[in-house]
Formats: structure tokens, sequence, C-alpha cells
């Protein structure tokens, strides 16, 4: 006989009563007419301070809870996090914990049901995960003044927060002996203008992602002897900029 198979039970009573009931796992067996839910109570914390960029951890408490017919302790909780994968088992105790790695909306919920297969789901709200923190920027600096040692820009860009890097942005111009110069990436080069100002303005933005490990990498191709500048910053997927670093070098052949 399986488990959902429905059966018969006697009741040691002062006459015999039948008792019509469902089987459930452990050989306990639930009243027919049991269509009540258990009913709880919980409440969410927080166990992170808004100025910790990483992971956000709460935790779900248990304040009441209880069924008609089926003991506290044998009533199953379950907990849906909102990241997609369904319940999971919330075994022991009266809180348990979740911590949230990735920016986004997720809706917390618990289940619990009763031996007859009753349930009730309690909406818990929305967990709203988001990221604030600029990231960290860095731009290698060649010891050397050389132009071949300068033929492209090298750094490290890190996401402080939780959205993860977007892209490191680079701009670059060039004092030489004819005028300024504003690069224009690798294909188009460098175009002359006539003051540093106009060579600001002219240049064009290099966008760049990021390795694994936050190394990037931009192209200075054409560069010449005279005086380099290069300002570059990093931007999160969440929109949020690093400190610009410019970087001013006077270059020699």
């Amino acid at each position: 006989m399986t488990v959902s198979q429905r059966a018969r039970a006697l009741t040691a009573a002062s006459s015999a009563t039948v008792l019509l009931g469902v089987l459930v796992p452990g050989g306990a067996t639930a009243a027919a007419g049991d269509t009540e839910p258990p009913v709880g109570s919980f409440v969410v914390l927080s166990a992170s301070s808004s100025d910790d960029p990483g992971p956000l951890t709460v935790e779900v408490v248990q304040n009441s809870l209880k069924d008609d017919r089926t003991p506290t302790a044998d009533i199953v909780r379950e907990v849906s996090w909102g990241t997609g994968v369904g319940y999971e088992p919330w075994r022991k105790g009266t809180s348990i914990s979740f911590a949230y790695t990735s920016v986004g909306r997720y809706d917390l919920r618990v289940r619990v049901t009763d031996r007859a297969g009753n349930s009730s789901v309690e909406d818990l709200g929305t967990v709203v995960v988001s990221d604030s923190f600029a990231p960290k920027l860095t731009v290698n600096r060649p010891a050397s003044d050389r132009r071949t040692a300068w033929r492209a820009v090298r750094g490290y860009a890190r996401d402080v927060g939780l959205a993860g890097m977007d892209f490191v942005r680079v701009k670059s111009w060039q004092q030489r002996t004819r005028g300024w110069y504003a690069y224009q990436g690798e294909e188009r080069g460098w175009v002359r203008t006539d003051s540093e100002a106009r060579a600001k303005a002219a240049a064009v933005a290099v966008r760049v992602p990021t390795t694994t490990n936050g190394a990037w990498k931009v192209a200075l191709e054409g560069v010449r002897a005279g005086g380099l500048v290069v300002r570059t910053f990093a931007r999160d997927a969440a929109g949020n900029r690093s400190k610009a670093v410019a970087v001013r070098r006077t270059l020699v052949d």
C-alpha cells in the first residue's frame, strides 16, 4: 500500500469506531476531513549593514507556527529565497539565513505543510539587493618614459559591490612638435588640433572590458615622443563610476 492510498484505522475507544484517514510518511495517520493548513508568523531581518559592499545576508525568524491537528514539530517548513531554484527545506531551529551575492529583486516566501498535505504560503515581501559602491581603478605607470613603453595602457579595475564590472573607458591626447593630437582608437589613429582643449574634446573614448582578474588594456597605436595624457575611469554593471585617473608623461624616442 502506497503513502497516497486511503486506509482504514481502528481506534481504541469504548465502542469500536472506524476512522478514515490518509497514510503519511513515518506511519502517522491524518484524519479525514483535515482541510485546514498550518498558520505561521515570520519576520525578515537583515544581518548586513548598508555600508557593507559584500553579500546581503537576510534572516527569516519564526515567531509562531501551529496547526489544528498536526503537532508543530511535524509541520514541514520550506523557504523560497526568490532566486529561481524553488523551495528549500527548513529542517530545524526558529531561524534560517541566506546570503544574496547578486544585484536584483527577490520575492521571499515560506511554505508550511501539515501531515494531511494542507499547505499555506506566507509572502514575506521583496528583498532588494542593490549596489551603490564605485569600482576601484588603477593605471600601470611604466618606469620608462620611452614611447615604446607606452604603446599600450594597462591597469586593473575591481568592483567593490555586487554588480560586477562593466567596462573601463580610456581617452588620450598628446602634444607633439606640430601641435596637439587626439587619439581616435586603433583603426583611426591620431588627429591634429590646435590646442589641448580641442584635443581633449576630439579624443574618442575607447571602452574595453576587464578580464576575470580585473586586468584591462588599451593600445595606443602610433604614440610619439611628446607630452602624453591618458584619462580613464571604470564603470560597474550598476552604473557606478570610479574616480577618474589622469596620467601625464613626457615621452622620448
